[in-house]
């Protein structure tokens, strides 16, 4: 019996590894069938212990010596499987003029949806929890994509639909003279970004300046905030940034972190603007007149003419565009952060973090708010005032005179 019993055993085991000879033989018969002609193809992945869908490098072993290879990566993400090139999110532009709630909704996003939101800036780093800090190394959403966008946090990329891409275009320089920008030349400055590489420097890393289609761009977040709130928060971080050089003792002694400071920096770089706009000539004098009754003007010029532009462009792309107001926060946290994330097409995984958003009060005079609506109101396209007049205090379309006419310098 126990003979019979191992000869049943030995028959039994060698079915089993005759059919998965047969098995190998038909998987292999078959890969050698979709292989490239003149080169064998090895796909790689990295990152297999996330979740990332990632990017896949292609190494080609050359006709030549099977010894050395070439490396090739390719311009956009090529995937093992159809499913995982179907899961790559698409890029939605983050359309935020500075500190107008950028960080917030990128925080409510990385935590509502446990993925990473990105950036066309690789320096920056954004934790799930909100507290920021600087990269020595960027993180690319998509291999070979060398311009952007990068990965803001450490979280893995959406499950397909779209991750929100952060830009600025441009809107950096604050108490800057007002510039003049076309639609084609604000588009421009939006495909700026820049990526950090690491080097054997003293310092570490270095920063490249990036530039890449627009064309990537599927998708739109146009994020809008009360312009009187949101140039006084320009002015607070300028604050925070100046206090860290202690070389800038200006701020320390003029520029408090309260009304009167605030006051102080405003008339301090209107006096300076004031001086290069009448010797550059590039604008209206009837609008460099009204730059005289008009606090900060060279603020509210730009945060106009950024919004004018921002809704341009992407109406001109015909992109889908959702409009988000900061001030919705506090209206309904849940509803706006749900309908953004939908937006984005991803599901809600995580919590909604609280926020507390920002008003301030007693910065501006009654007579200067009344002026200062009625400049914005003046320079606004219909679609940007439509945007602005629920900041407005009863400024109709019937009180909108003919809007000032504003000069490009070719010189």
């Amino acid at each position: 019996m126990p003979s019979i019993n191992g000869n049943k055993i030995c028959i039994l085991a060698g079915a089993i590894l005759f059919t998965l000879f047969l098995s190998c033989l038909h998987d292999a018969s078959f890969n050698l069938s979709r292989r490239l002609p003149l080169s064998e193809v090895e796909a790689k992945t990295f990152h297999s212990e996330t979740n990332d869908i990632s990017p896949i490098k292609f190494v080609a072993k050359t006709s030549d010596s099977r010894k050395n290879f070439v490396v090739k990566t390719l311009d956009f993400v090529l995937t093992n499987s159809k499913r995982k090139e179907a899961n790559l999110p698409k890029v939605a532009w983050f359309l935020s003029y500075p500190n107008s709630g950028t960080a917030y909704t990128q925080t409510a996003v990385q935590q509502a949806t446990q993925s990473t939101v990105a950036s066309f800036y690789g320096r920056e780093f954004l934790s799930v929890d909100g507290i920021g800090d600087s990269r020595k190394q960027s993180l690319l959403v998509y291999e070979g994509r060398d311009a952007g966008p990068f990965r803001v946090s450490d979280q893995s990329i959406p499950d397909g639909g779209y991750i929100l891409s952060k830009t600025h275009c441009g809107g950096f320089c604050s108490s800057c003279m007002p510039t003049v920008l076309s639609p084609s030349e604000f588009l421009n400055e939006c495909t700026f970004g820049s990526r950090v590489e690491r080097t054997d420097s003293e310092a570490g890393s270095r920063v490249i300046t990036t530039h890449y289609d627009p064309s990537i761009v599927k998708k739109a977040v146009h994020l809008i905030r009360n312009p009187f709130d949101n140039i006084i928060a320009r002015f607070n971080f300028e604050h925070v940034l100046n206090n860290i050089n202690s070389a800038s003792s200006r701020w320390k002694k003029f520029y408090t972190k309260d009304q009167a400071g605030f006051k102080e920096w405003c008339q301090y770089f209107d006096q300076l603007n004031t001086i290069e706009e009448e010797r550059d000539n590039h604008l209206d004098k009837e609008l460099m007149d009204v730059f005289k009754n008009i606090p900060c003007h060279g603020e509210f010029f730009r945060y106009i003419q950024w919004h004018n532009n921002a809704l341009n462009i992407t109406s001109s792309m015909g992109i889908p565009t959702h409009h988000l107001h900061y001030e919705e926060y506090d209206m309904d946290l849940d509803k706006t952060v749900k309908e953004l994330v939908e937006f984005l097409e991803l599901p809600i995984i995580g919590q909604i973090p609280k926020v507390r958003t920002k008003k301030y009060d007693g910065y501006y005079s009654a007579d200067d708010k009344k002026e200062i609506e009625s400049f914005l109101k003046h320079l606004s396209s219909d679609l940007t005032w439509k945007m602005l007049s629920q900041y407005m205090n009863g400024l109709t379309d019937e009180s909108k005179s003919p809007k000032f006419s504003v000069k490009k310098s070719f010189d």
